[in-house]
């Protein structure tokens, strides 16, 4: 609906409004035009007109709940959908607006449980299996969220994000098969969907089809110019075929887009790693480190960087915090090994190999990273890194 076709709705609406203040349907719609044009304030007005008049009408709660969600006033939304829960316990729409409130303050156990009673009492309901799969998967039960995740898609093949979301938990799993299967639906419905095109080349990626990859970048690029993930995308493929000066451009578009993207920066320390320019590298993943300091890639970054300029001792204290928060990291464990190795001055071993190996795939990132410490041949370092992952290769 366009502004002016909305503009005058709300008018007429206003106009019945004043003839039949106390209807409830005419409230609600005059409220939600006023929401489309960004009057929450209106919106707000209107209905607590007729909630001072009903105020045990779970109805009228569940609205202001919902208005309040959409200003982030979260205790307001869930101090009326409380209220609303009081007078109506079994109603789906109030369990599902009370998760979703827990969601995305993430509190993700009170969220799942909310949202599990809302499915349980609704199966046809695509959004709540939908958030209910998005609950599951921050709270790590992958299989549970992909069952939510393909419900919400089975009831609304158009909620495209559900396929999208379980692409990338396969990614994560390594099952490449499924992950492609979950793009294909997308792209049957949006040929042109850039998410899908990303995840494609990054399927590729892990196969080690750069080619294939810098296609499907390119393509994303030409759908959507100014999405930051489709040069990343790119950037990250540039990468591994050491086009280093293409994969700086693609890295520096990503940051003009969004200068928050943190994976951008990070993956400019890695080039400048590439160049053997410690410093430069040195001073990016401090920058990551120091403005989130549990961000696992920033700690395994520097980390490198500290075993690069042999201060082993920080270099084991950052491995330290990287254990406690992510001891499954790949990048980690490389480091980790090459410093315990270099320390007891000897090369990896058979098992470390294994190991390495069991950690495979990698996200396509950690191919990239892979690379880079490849070439640290003229370092005791370089000659472990190099050592493992022959090994790997080899065991691969």
């Amino acid at each position: 609906m366009s502004q002016q076709t909305l503009q005058e709705r709300i008018k007429s609406l206003e106009n019945f409004q004043k003839l039949d203040p106390n209807n409830l349907d005419l409230a609600r719609d005059l409220a939600q035009c006023y929401r489309d044009t960004g009057e929450l304030d209106k919106a707000r007005h209107t209905l607590q007109m007729l909630l001072d008049q009903q105020p045990d009408n779970p109805v009228l709660l569940n609205e202001m709940a919902t208005l309040e969600i959409d200003a982030k006033n979260w205790d307001n939304a869930r101090q009326f959908i409380d209220q609303a829960l009081d007078i109506d316990p079994q109603a789906p729409a109030l369990l599902f607006n009370r998760g979703f409130i827990d969601l995305c303050q993430t509190h993700f156990t009170e969220a799942k449980s909310f949202l599990q009673s809302a499915t349980e009492l609704d199966e046809s309901n695509g959004q709540f299996f939908y958030y209910l799969g998005l609950c599951e998967d921050q709270l790590g039960d992958s299989d549970a969220a992909l069952k939510a995740l393909n419900q919400a898609f089975d009831l609304d093949s158009e909620q495209l994000e559900a396929m999208e979301i379980s692409a990338y938990i396969h990614l994560e799993r390594g099952s490449l098969t499924d992950a492609m299967g979950c793009t294909a639906k997308i792209l049957d419905q949006d040929r042109q969907n850039v998410a899908a095109l990303c995840l494609d080349a990054q399927v590729a990626l892990l196969s080690f089809n750069t080619d294939t990859a810098i296609h499907l970048a390119e393509k994303a690029i030409a759908y959507e110019p100014d999405n930051p993930e489709a040069h990343l995308t790119l950037g990250y493929a540039l990468m591994m075929i050491d086009d280093n000066t293409a994969a700086q451009t693609e890295f520096e578009k990503v940051l003009q887009l969004d200068e928050q993207n943190r994976m951008a920066v990070f993956s400019m320390g890695w080039l400048a790693v590439k160049r053997l320019d410690v410093d430069d590298a040195f001073t990016r993943f401090s920058e990551l480190h120091q403005t989130e300091p549990d961000d696992e890639n920033a700690m395994s970054g520097l980390a490198f960087v500290y075993l690069m300029k042999n201060d082993h001792e920080e270099c084991q204290r950052l491995l330290t915090e990287l254990s406690a928060s992510d001891p499954e990291n790949t990048l980690g464990f490389i480091v980790k090994s090459s410093l315990k190795n270099i320390e007891q001055d000897k090369m990896p071993s058979e098992a470390q190999a294994k190991e390495l190996l069991a950690k495979i795939p990698f996200a396509p990132f950690d191919w990239t990273m892979a690379d880079v410490l490849r070439a640290y041949v003229d370092s005791p370092a370089g000659k472990q890194i190099k050592e493992l992952l022959k090994r790997h290769q080899r065991l691969h």
